[in-house]
């Protein structure tokens, strides 16, 4: 439903390329996900409800920052208004300067760069994350279902974190009964897999060696990264721990930990 002809591994055969606002207008869908191209790898996501009066009406979630705290706020807008940002652009401009050529003034050319603001448009995409939607075993819920609640929830301040519930979170929340983020989870295995895998091999060799800085070297570093998915999963710090600690000692747990 509301996809292009090329293919994603990664979300699955339904997942096409991204195009322009006037081509996603015709393919989508009421209960679509569309995915849109953001700078520096970033993407948003929205949920199309129905195109009114010329607009494609979307709901998404974003994110304001209020004093030290980030919030999020549930919006109902136009798909137009949310793919146009602002850039900063440089740009080449012909100008007249006067110099001073052998105790004359004349005039000459030159090419200056000037910095400029300018509207772009991203581009977007369907997609329903199919794929990932019958790894985690659901279903798209009944639309009536879906905007009903979403109405309700219109310009109310929802709970956000980009690793955890961001707009990606929230959209497939909305459309499956539960929550997801494919690009957090893809940043995630490629930002904590070389400090894991360094973190083992230094404690490895650390071991091997008999070398106490570069065994606890190697396990500071996975400190760190049992510290992040322990913060982020904060509900059971005490089960990462253990299960760390376990996997240390060769299955036998070094010291014994009780819940507070």
């Amino acid at each position: 439903m509301g996809s292009s002809l090329s293919t994603s591994d990664k979300y699955g055969p339904n997942v096409g390329s991204f195009i322009t606002y006037d081509e996603i207008y015709k393919k989508v869908a009421p209960g679509d996900l569309i995915e849109i191209q953001r700078p520096y790898c970033f993407k948003h996501w929205v949920l199309y409800e129905i195109t009114k009066d010329g607009n494609v009406w979307c709901y998404h979630v974003t994110s304001e920052k209020k004093l030290s705290k980030i919030i999020g706020y549930l919006r109902y807008e136009p798909l137009l208004d949310i793919l146009e940002r602002e850039e900063e652009v440089e740009e080449k401009v012909e100008e007249e300067v006067e110099v001073d050529v052998n105790g004359k003034k004349t005039k000459k050319k030159v090419i200056k760069t000037v910095k400029k603001v300018v509207n772009r448009l991203d581009l977007c995409r369907v997609n329903n994350q199919e794929k990932k939607a019958t790894k985690e075993g659901v279903t798209a819920r009944p639309l009536d279902d879906v905007f009903r609640e979403l109405r309700a929830m219109k310009d109310k301040e929802v709970e956000y974190q980009f690793n955890i519930n961001n707009c990606e979170y929230y959209c497939t929340l909305w459309k499956y009964g539960k929550g997801w983020s494919v690009q957090v989870d893809f940043m995630e295995t490629r930002c904590a897999g070389v400090p894991h895998g360094v973190g083992w091999s230094l404690l490895i060799i650390g071991a091997g060696t008999k070398c106490a800085w570069v065994f606890c070297s190697g396990g500071a570093m996975l400190l760190l990264v049992m510290a992040y998915y322990g913060i982020k999963h904060w509900k059971k710090p005490i089960e990462w721990i253990k299960a760390f600690l376990k996997q240390l000692n060769g299955n036998q747990l070094i010291l014994q930990l009780t819940p507070a």
